[in-house]
């Protein structure tokens, strides 16, 4: 797939979760595509979950901490699309729901650990993220991401409040914004293409989905 093509398919997307153009955010290098990417955990947060983790409330967390360097690994991202403007992260859910919680920390949502990753890996571009999930789980309003998702979108301040190791102007002046794509408009969106490049039969592209109980709608 041609790189124009590519960057279109990916602002579509990105204009959709967000409800706003990106043309501004576009270069002409045109976007990096990395699957399951590892972000390291930013300093500051491992400072702040180091201090806190003897406040968790349970004996055996708080004692394994002691035989530990470092309290949380690398974040996988399931896409990152990155270009010398903007920074990308997507996180996909079939049927389940985001986390709750690491080990060390019972507070850290997935959400909230991938816009304070997402913040330390940006280096001067602006940070998008964007969570992928069936129509029907996400309108069912029964998965924790539906609420944090309107949560974050309303407030910088909300979203400051689950990492309170950055300040709310930090947040402002990198997180473009927070934002939910159907998978069903995603994968549309990205088949049709295939399927207009003859890279994949448009039959195939139905049967896949088909037997996944989702519907294609472009």
């Amino acid at each position: 797939m041609e790189r124009m093509e590519r960057d279109g398919i990916a602002s579509d997307i990105i204009k959709e979760g967000l409800g706003r153009d990106i043309s501004q955010y576009v270069d002409d290098q045109g976007f990096r595509v990395q699957f399951e990417k590892l972000l390291p955990s930013p300093p500051s947060y491992l400072e702040r979950i180091r201090q806190s983790v003897d406040s968790h409330p349970v004996k055996y967390v708080r004692y394994s901490a002691m035989d530990k360097e470092v309290l949380e690994g690398s974040t996988h991202v399931d896409l990152a699309l990155m270009n010398s403007k903007l920074l990308v992260l997507v996180e996909a859910k079939f049927t389940s729901d985001i986390q709750c919680d690491t080990t060390y920390d019972p507070v850290r949502n997935q959400l909230a650990r991938l816009i304070d990753t997402g913040i330390h890996a940006s280096h001067d571009r602006k940070l998008v993220v964007l969570l992928l999930s069936p129509e029907w789980a996400y309108k069912s309003k029964n998965r924790l991401y539906y609420y944090k998702l309107n949560d974050y979108r309303s407030s910088v301040e909300n979203i400051q409040a689950d990492v309170p190791h950055r300040s709310p102007e930090e947040i402002a002046n990198t997180l473009l914004g927070v934002g939910w794509v159907s998978l069903e408009y995603a994968a549309s969106t990205v088949h049709k293409k295939a399927a207009e490049l003859a890279l994949l039969t448009w039959e195939d592209i139905q049967r896949f989905y088909e037997e996944r109980r989702i519907t294609l709608t472009v």
